[in-house]
């Protein structure tokens, strides 16, 4: 399992000016946390009445939402890996959930700021619904196929007492369309393989000689066949069980073949259809249902404080990255900040209490406005991109959420560097030159020509694209109705990709011959 970090949301009543308790805070947590201002947006509060209900509304919001991200979270985990929590970028810009919280920006496109404060939490809540309603249809779908490709493959497997004989026998083995003989299969255990060969023939009359023959055998059992008379048979049974071979209840039919393996060709291939877009698809709703449930904890933070220090206190809202377990950054805070309560009575905190969702008991109360969460801690640091821009800071050059357009870098333009095309539309891109890696990320309809990559292109989570590309390495995950045209010297990596098509590369320009 991924480790977590504790992140604390919290509030306190600007008393000097925000630069000088912003220092106070960041002295007293020295070693403790590092902090960030978090940026909450001005709000159509409404009544102390409102306020009160909303309160209420809130704390069972966030608490079901924490819920759907650990659900969404847990089953998308299962089915790309573990250790794949990185995949699961979050926010318009798809950065890592760390990052998202650090740099956090109210999204006014999906929760507009002129919306009443009640209705904002309804409409937040209402996503939140939405997913987990669409996400139960989806995986019990989902878990249903899982289910019959199991099932059908455990009729596969297991020993020779239980498993399908379906696979292991041929029609050359039975006497088939006969009115008088029947073959049986008899499985017989492996210490007693000479005893059966010795005795079948005598355990009742109107055996046929010679008739038995080794089908197949596993660690334990081996399968006999044996043609006798139909007359005969219940009596064959019964003397066969006393010895302690076990007749199959098996009799042989080519419909039958044929039919269990178009069921079980016909369930893989619905499951390998099917994972794809349902990755995609937890994928893209994690991201939604992450983004609510931190837009609720900051209308906690908000609706708190108000709550507690009036409309008429202006704020400071931080977002505390704890190092290592928080009773001391607690403790540090609750001695800082114990002047806004005269009632408060600083405790020791059991940092081993377990805090079910990520939440905050109610009986943990501190003079100052506080939740906290768990969040899965990112691997490696992703700087935040700067607002309004399309330059990715970690590669030298990009193409992000363009729509419609051709981006063409002609030979010595890139010079070597990395690539990213990220979250375009219908756009054409055109990489005239050596490239160290390219990404091609969360696109649709796009045609990408990548001239010469000296290490790997990455096609990922893509809809109807075209790649063409010379490359060392060519990887596709999570990629649906993509087609690949391809120089390479190694074999193109698939991952979770459905409807994928495959050609070779047969196009160029002037300078590809000098690079």
């Amino acid at each position: 399992m991924a480790a977590t970090v504790e992140y604390i949301f919290m509030a306190v009543p600007d008393e000097s000016p925000a630069e000088d308790t912003l220092r106070l805070i960041n002295d007293k947590t020295s070693g403790l946390s590092t902090n960030y201002v978090l940026a909450l947006p001005d709000l159509k509060i409404g009544s102390l009445d409102t306020l009160m209900t909303t309160s209420e509304q809130l704390t069972k919001a966030d608490t079901y939402a924490a819920g759907v991200v650990q659900k969404l979270m847990e089953y998308t985990l299962n089915l790309i890996g573990p250790d794949d929590h990185e995949e699961l970028l979050v926010g318009p810009t798809r950065v890592p959930m760390e990052t998202f919280i650090q740099h956090f920006q109210w999204d006014e496109s999906r929760y507009p700021l002129r919306m009443q404060l009640v209705s904002m939490v309804e409409v937040i809540n209402k996503v939140i619904v939405q997913v987990d309603t669409t996400f139960k249809q989806k995986a019990t779908a989902h878990n249903t196929i899982v289910q019959k490709v199991q099932t059908a493959e455990k009729k596969s497997m297991g020993n020779l007492m239980t498993r399908s004989l379906d696979e292991l026998v041929t029609a050359d083995k039975f006497i088939l369309d006969s009115e008088y003989l029947e073959t049986l299969v008899v499985v017989v255990p492996k210490s007693s393989s000479k005893e059966w060969l010795g005795a079948y023939e005598s355990l009742t009359a109107m055996v046929v000689p010679r008739s038995s023959e080794l089908l197949a055998e596993d660690t334990e059992y081996g399968l006999y066949t044996v043609t006798l008379f139909k007359k005969v048979i219940n009596e064959f049974k019964m003397k066969a069980r006393e010895q302690k071979f076990v007749v199959r209840d098996y009799r042989f039919s080519t419909d039958s073949q044929d039919v269990a393996s178009r069921e079980r060709s016909l369930l893989q291939t619905q499951l390998k259809k099917q994972l794809g877009p349902m990755i995609h698809w937890l994928k893209v709703n994690f991201n939604v249902a992450f983004s609510a449930w931190i837009h609720l904890k900051c209308l906690r933070v908000l609706v708190e404080s108000i709550l507690r220090y009036g409309l008429s206190n202006k704020l400071v809202t931080l977002v505390m990255k704890t190092h290592g377990k928080s009773g001391r950054l607690r403790r540090a805070l609750d001695g800082l900040f114990m002047h806004l309560d005269k009632t408060f009575i600083a405790k020791e905190i059991n940092e081993e209490m377990v805090i079910p969702g990520g939440q905050v008991l109610e009986s943990d109360y501190h003079p100052f406005v506080m939740f906290a969460t768990h969040i899965v801690q990112s691997s490696k640091h992703v700087a935040h991109p700067r607002r309004g821009s399309r330059q990715l800071p970690h590669v030298m050059d990009a193409a992000v959420q363009l729509d419609g357009e051709t981006v063409v870098r002609l030979p010595r333009q890139l010079a070597g560097r990395s690539f990213v095309v990220q979250k375009c539309r219908n756009c054409t891109i055109l990489l005239l030159d050596c490239v160290s890696r390219v990404t091609v990320q969360d696109c649709t309809n796009c045609k990408v020509f990548v001239g010469a990559c000296k290490e790997r292109v990455l096609l990922d989570d893509c809809v109807d694209c075209q790649l063409f590309a010379a490359s060392r390495q060519v990887v596709a995950r999570w990629c649906v109705h993509c087609e690949l045209h391809l120089l390479c010297p190694t074999q193109p990596l698939l991952r979770s990709s459905v409807d994928m098509m495959f050609g070779c590369l047969q196009c160029s320009y002037t300078q590809l011959k000098g690079t």
